[in-house]
């Protein structure tokens, strides 16, 4: 009686913790997350509560709070925001009722059986939130469990069993009907936190009850009207054309129509884009030979490929983003025959030891690879320079010091993956035959430690803010940019070599007339003169879209032109227009209003190039009266050998200017 009594407390304190992260937090509970307080109480109802599955679960929250643990109480009520607010209902439900199952005719007799539920135990609905949120129904559950188990512990037969009977009934009409199908949602849309892992406790707490009470669930899936309808009313052939015209618009630039990395970008990328018709895809979380998952596609299309050319799509839908999945399996053999693999079960990373550090060290020493990334993971090993992937073309080895840049992702988890899977297609071998799951662990913390004596990544911005200042700063050495704060933009090299910045620092400012940028960027030497065929210069560009909305970040695209201002330290600034790689015109003589000045002083370059917000050119980005408008860069390290296409660029970012001018 003692243990039943025991696991059912347990189980009621699970539901309560789950609850309390989905519902706006308090201050108490940051306090209790805070301190640990709440993870360590936790932890030993876990145990208790004597299931795996439930004691993984809270890991994952755990783990979750300790990586992107907020400072503040408000930083939290952010992350929370993001997860479960307003903007993320639509994405994200919370509301039993909106998980299917119930006609609009329905709907008031359902919220009248969950309320029916409180009443009877003279609870009162939530004062602001509907009787069917997901944490309010966690938090009933969670005294139904306590009363369970208070009346088991007390030896009260009757009340026990009215207790038990509400938990079956409850369990059984509610929150099996939707915690499922809720966690999915959530973990597929939802940016990393406590808050998002919560659902998946949340879903691994109702799956234990089922299973240890015989319950049966009544799973049902959120389903939006508007999506149901076009999933009905459409053919399928309908919605790959739309994957299709998508791709062309978005991907073919580099990947060509076709998908077989012919694009007319592609001749300027290092390293080049991948062949889709081959069928062989190097990110995945499918064992090595087999065809990636719907999901692993999504990843790399929602996320990019650090390191590289390939953007990432955040800004499409899910749906847009799906329907350019499907369209890629169209591209690829095998798909309509074999399908993908079965996903490798990745498990909660054991703690990062020094014996295991000790252990990873060794076994990258027996394993020889510093035959291709160096004795200290720096990519420069003595087979590095004649490595080839699949297609005979270059493959680099990753530099593991550099901060960020695994095409995988650098998280432990990651790296592990990368470890069991191998990257087809290239050198890159699995390695779930030749390690232990526990020695591949090791090897994935020692690779980590190698890129965590160099200093962190640091913060980089999607948006620029655009300060009011009573006059425009002229020059790179003006008084008025000390009061415009900076902000860095993460570029990325279009050709793969060691050299040059990850970030540029950008200021803007404005006096309502005109517009000017403040750019500086880290570089050893000054290459301010190409005097033979062999040098190149340095140098920085930035680009506006003519028209509006983002056309390839890559010198646009064809119909939409876009606007380059191009300073390099030997000319003018030059003002150029240009519909896709390749098309580079310069404007006509007497016609550019732009203008540029730079100064390279103790290993950095501080460039400022201003201009009207309007000039009345057909060809010139108009910047006038426009809260926002889309921007991107470009750096040459003329030491490194960029020139032309060898450069590092940004993705299109936003300027905005705050107030319409």
């Amino acid at each position: 009686m003692a243990s039943d009594a025991r696991r059912g407390a347990a189980r009621s304190r699970l539901y309560g913790l789950a609850s309390r992260l989905l519902l706006p937090p308090s201050p108490e509970l940051f306090e209790g997350l805070q301190s640990g307080a709440l993870f360590a109480e936790a932890s030993a109802e876990a145990r208790a509560l004597g299931s795996r599955k439930v004691t993984r679960a809270l890991a994952a929250v755990a783990k979750a709070w300790a990586r992107h643990r907020p400072e503040r109480l408000g930083e939290l009520e952010a992350q929370f925001e993001r997860a479960y607010g307003q903007a993320a209902g639509r994405d994200r439900p919370v509301y039993e009722l909106q998980y299917g199952g119930t006609s609009d005719f329905g709907t008031p007799q359902a919220l009248a059986d969950v309320g029916g539920y409180y009443a009877a135990f003279s609870l009162r609905q939530h004062e602001h939130e509907r009787c069917d949120h997901v944490g309010v129904e966690a938090e009933f559950m969670a005294y139904l469990c306590y009363l369970e188990a208070w009346a088991h512990a007390n030896g009260l037969a009757e009340q026990r069993e009215t207790a038990a009977r509400a938990v079956r009934g409850f369990l059984h009409e509610h929150l099996s009907a939707f915690t499922s199908a809720f966690w999915q949602r959530v973990r597929t849309t939802a940016e990393p936190s406590a808050h998002r892992e919560a659902a998946g406790l949340l879903s691994a707490l109702v799956d234990e009850h089922c299973t240890r009470l015989r319950v049966a669930r009544r799973e049902r899936r959120y389903v939006e009207l508007a999506a149901l309808l076009l999933v009905l009313l459409t053919p399928v052939a309908a919605l790959a054309g739309d994957g299709k015209a998508l791709f062309e618009s978005r991907c073919a630039t580099c990947h060509g129509s076709k998908g077989d990395g012919q694009g007319i970008a592609a001749y300027l990328l290092n390293p080049k884009p991948r062949d889709l018709t081959q069928g062989t895809f190097r990110l995945r979380s499918t064992p090595t030979g087999t065809l990636p998952t719907d999901d692993d596609l999504l990843r790399t299309i929602t996320e990019g490929i650090p390191g590289t050319a390939m953007p990432p799509a955040a800004d499409l839908s899910e749906a847009e983003r799906r329907s350019l999945v499907a369209h890629v399996k169209q591209l690829a053999p095998g798909f309509d025959v074999e399908g993908p693999g079965t996903p490798i079960r990745i498990g909660a990373a054991p703690a990062p030891t020094p014996a295991r550090g000790a252990q990873g060290r060794q076994l990258y020493q027996k394993l020889q690879c510093s035959k291709c990334h160096g004795e200290q993971g720096k990519g420069d090993g003595p087979s590095a320079a004649a490595l080839r992937d699949d297609d005979g073309l270059p493959s680099r080895p990753h530099d593991f010091t550099r901060p960020g840049g695994m095409k995988g992702g650098a998280s432990a988890a990651d790296v592990y993956r990368t470890f069991t899977t191998g990257l087809d297609g290239t050198p890159m071998p699995a390695f779930a035959d030749a390690l232990s799951d526990d020695e591949r662990w090791s090897l994935a913390f020692f690779v980590l430690s190698l890129s965590a004596r160099a200093e962190p990544a640091p913060q980089t911005v999607t948006r620029l803010a655009v300060a009011d200042v009573a006059e425009l700063p002229k020059g790179p050495e003006a008084p008025e940019w000390s009061s415009v704060a900076g902000a860095r933009v993460a570029l990325r090299p279009l050709w793969a070599n060691a050299s040059g910045p990850d970030t540029l620092v950008v200021r803007a400012a404005s006096d309502g007339r005109g517009l000017a940028l403040l750019l500086e960027w880290e570089d050893p030497t000054a290459d301010v003169q190409g005097a033979r065929a062999e040098q190149f210069t340095d140098g920085v560009a930035v680009q506006f879209p003519v028209g509006g909305g983002k056309p390839f970040f890559g010198m646009g695209e064809r119909g939409r032109p876009v606007n380059i201002w191009h300073w390099r330290p030997d000319e003018e600034l030059a003002e150029l227009n240009a519909t896709a790689p390749g098309t580079l015109t310069p404007q006509k003589p007497g016609q550019p209003q732009a203008r540029g000045a730079g100064v390279w002083t103790y290993g950095r370059w501080r460039v400022a190039i201003w201009r009207a917000l309007s000039t009345g050119q057909p060809n010139d980005a108009q910047l006038g009266g426009r809260r926002s408008v889309p921007i991107a860069f470009a750096v040459w390290n003329g030491a490194g050998g960029d020139r032309n296409g060898q450069k590092r660029v940004s993705f299109w970012l936003d300027l905005d200017f705050g107030v319409a001018r």
